[in-house]
């Protein structure tokens, strides 16, 4: 049984962690349109004495401790709302489940027409007075991009510290009500000192998440707005662009492939070190689960219980205002999305409760004269393929994960788990070099490769987890029928899978849909393009000068028709999964 790992692991070796291998060979060449010759460190050379290579890295850092501060933060605030028994939880869940289905590709654009609309001139302008310029104003654009990474990324991380919540022990909680302790000394001397294994896992993941955000950034700022004091010799940057956009700039514009290999390299072997110190570090860390005769003490501690206590009132009284604001930005995106739709004038600027010129002819243009349902075609035969595919990868490998030793099954899921945060441009690049050699990049296959790699961990830990219920007493009767093992597999545990197996597909399937970077770089045939940069046309960046916003509004509504059908029924497989991972 245990070969039926050899495929699943030799994808994610593949996909993720030979890209670091290639490129690191290919940054000692120097590769001019294919034609390679030996380089040394040169690549690395100039790299390093480029100062626009520094000063991305320096945003890099800021944009990633920015954002993971706001979103540790914010996830422990919605989090703590969550928790409460409230007559609007159900509502604020519903709110907060909308930015996790939207893919970026079409969240962003939508925040973008919001906030920035005709050179400022937007429906933030008209509800607040705030005029947000995103081609002229680099604080504005920065505050404004770091709010809608926020606002995609907060319900993910609050559903996890949810779950953590709700696996503190109800005892523990009540004998420090009976100690007396009211809301404020349960949430800073219990509950955080209980979360904050939760906490440090998250904000690591976090910060490498935000290490290697591109797609936030791409869809809304381009990377601008340029400024002064970020223009080189060699290039211009502006103030969200960090180190994967101006790699990715620099993979665009350079002659020589090797400059952003090196620059790749670097980038993974910098992820890939923060992970594995932080692997290094949980393994050495201490059950940290404070016993019931230590919190009925609720010990106060200076200078931390002034931090806990201090942690304890922001999150308190900021809960409310958060789950407004979050709440408010969902409901106005879709209502902005719904008014581009039906506006026949291709417009951003909303001053008017309905649009001026109401027309459905948006929808209809999209198939007489766009020929949408080609696009449609193509993002289904890439997704329905890796929804097929998946499940032979991970059902095997996922009950020989439950035939092997507990040590050997944490090696493969922390190679695994590594697998997940190596993605991004950094990876997609070598990637691109790799399949260019077998002239395979304008073909579906890399992304078929690459989607299926990014499926696997979610998939393998959902099979794992509901073939780990079985009782050996069943494979034991199969083994007194004379039945082999490979039909135990197939003829009784696959049958009895199918539930989990469709939540693995259908998890699977939205990926693949959803995918936005790698066909933007593989693919150069406008007929084979996928939805996703196919509504990435009709807008383009920030300084588009014909953006088809009515195109775009139309399409992206009837894609949300099919993703929300979709991750309807996935929310509660999903959400379970998230809290087993977590808890692993």
């Amino acid at each position: 049984m245990k070969r039926f790992l050899v495929p699943l692991l030799g994808v994610i070796l593949l996909m993720s962690f030979f890209p670091l291998a290639v490129s690191f060979k290919d940054s000692f060449v120097h590769d001019i349109y294919g034609e390679k010759t030996f380089a040394g460190f040169d690549n690395y050379a100039y790299l390093f004495s480029d100062r626009g290579f520094w000063l991305s890295l320096g945003i890099t850092v800021i944009w990633a401790v920015a954002s993971t501060a706001i979103m540790i933060f914010g996830g422990l605030s919605a989090a703590l709302f969550l928790f409460k028994k409230g007559r609007f939880r159900k509502l604020v869940i519903f709110l907060l489940f909308v930015p996790w289905g939207i893919p970026a590709y079409m969240a962003v654009p939508i925040w973008r027409a919001l906030i920035h609309g005709n050179s400022g001139n937007s429906l933030l302008k008209l509800l607040t007075g705030i005029s947000v310029n995103l081609i002229t104003q680099p604080g504005g654009a920065f505050i404004a991009t770091l709010w809608v990474s926020f606002w995609m990324a907060l319900p993910f991380t609050a559903f996890i510290f949810v779950g953590h919540l709700k696996k503190i022990p109800q005892d523990i909680i009540d004998a420090a009500k009976i100690d007396g302790a009211n809301h404020r000394r349960l949430l800073s001397d219990v509950l955080l000192p209980l979360m904050k294994p939760a906490v440090i896992t998250v904000t690591v993941l976090n910060l490498v998440k935000f290490l290697k955000d591109f797609t936030v950034i791409f869809l809304m700022t381009g990377g601008g707005p340029p400024m002064p004091q970020l223009i080189t010799e060699r290039s211009i940057l502006g103030a969200t662009t960090t180190a994967e956009v101006f790699l990715y700039d620099l993979f665009e514009t350079a002659r020589d492939i090797g400059i952003p290999s090196a620059f790749s390299f670097i980038m993974g072997l910098l992820i890939l070190t923060i992970m594995l110190l932080w692997y290094r570090s949980q393994k050495r860390a201490k059950n940290t689960l404070v016993p019931i005769s230590k919190i009925r003490r609720l010990p106060s501690k200076v200078p931390s219980d002034l931090v806990r206590r201090g942690a304890a009132f922001g999150l308190n009284f900021g809960s409310f205002p958060l789950i407004a604001l979050v709440s408010a930005g969902t409901v106005l995106s879709v209502y902005a999305l719904l008014w581009m739709s039906f506006s026949r004038v291709d417009t951003t600027y909303i001053d008017t409760l309905f649009p001026r010129f109401f027309t459905t002819q948006n929808f209809s243009d999209l198939f007489v004269k766009e020929g949408i349902l080609r696009y449609y075609a193509n993002s289904l035969l890439l997704s329905l393929s890796c929804a097929l595919l998946i499940p032979v990868l991970t059902f095997g490998a996922s009950y020989a994960m439950t035939r092997i030793s507990l040590k050997k099954q944490t090696t493969i899921l922390t190679i695994v788990n590594l697998s997940t945060v190596l993605s991004g441009v950094h990876s997609l690049i070598p990637l691109f070099v790799f399949f260019r050699v077998f002239q395979l990049t304008d073909t579906y296959l890399p992304l078929i490769l690459i989607y299926l790699s990014h499926a696997i961990p979610f998939s393998l830990l959902t099979l794992k987890t509901y073939l780990e219920h079985f009782p050996p007493s069943f494979y034991e009767l199969a083994r007194m029928e004379g039945m082999p093992e490979r039909s135990y597999l197939w003829k009784v545990l696959f049958p009895l899978s199918l539930s989990p197996i469709a939540t693995s597909m259908i998890h699977t399937f939205l990926n693949a849909w959803n995918g936005f970077l790698a066909p933007m770089i593989f693919l150069n045939d406008d007929a084979k393009y996928p939805l996703s940069v196919k509504l990435y046309t009709y807008v383009g960046s920030v300084s588009s000068g014909d953006p088809k916003w009515g195109l775009f509004s139309a399409a992206s509504i009837l894609n949300l028709i099919l993703v929300f059908a979709l991750f309807g029924p996935l929310r509660r497989p999903l959400f379970q999964s998230v809290l087993s991972e977590n808890s692993s």
